[in-house]
């Protein structure tokens, strides 16, 4: 598929790889994309949620770095979560210990990942997206912040 005007629903998309758990993990158990891929110099950067084998009821987030030409290839993959439940808003509502990335932008050269909390509220979590490469290409785990999400009011 190209562009929208090829969905006309005469064909179906016919998917050949998957990614898979990694045994011994934080996603161990299983793992699903939240946000749309992001292009990058370094690759195609993949934010997802996971869940390990010894509690599979607490969703977690991740990062992963796909190959841009061989995008069934990944070149890193974060070995412990960017992003776990710990705050109130992301365990005492709706349901405890779930965090699930949403969408995720590169804006004025930061990273910034909308995920949902507790089943209940919307969240950001921000870094510098070179910084965040750089780490993950290293094999490291980046760390985000918490980002206020404020309105923006423009007078004319």
């Amino acid at each position: 598929m190209d562009s929208l005007d090829e969905l006309d629903g005469t064909r179906f998309l016919e998917g050949k790889y998957k990614i898979s758990p990694r045994s011994g993990y934080w996603d161990s158990r299983k793992l699903g994309i939240g946000a749309t891929p992001i292009k990058t110099d370094q690759g195609w950067l993949v934010i997802y949620h996971g869940v390990d084998d010894y509690d599979d009821s607490r969703y977690k987030i991740g990062a992963m770095l796909l190959d841009l030409h061989d995008p069934t290839r990944v070149i890193a993959r974060t070995p412990y979560p960017i992003i776990e439940p710990t705050e109130h808003y992301e365990n005492g509502l709706l349901k405890y210990g779930v965090v699930y990335p949403c969408g995720a932008v590169i804006l004025d050269g930061r990273l910034i990942v909308y995920y949902g909390g507790s089943d209940a509220v919307l969240c950001a979590a921000t870094a510098p997206v070179d910084e965040f490469l750089h780490k993950m290409l290293r094999q490291d785990t980046p760390v985000l912040e918490n980002y206020t999400i404020a309105p923006v009011v423009h007078y004319a």
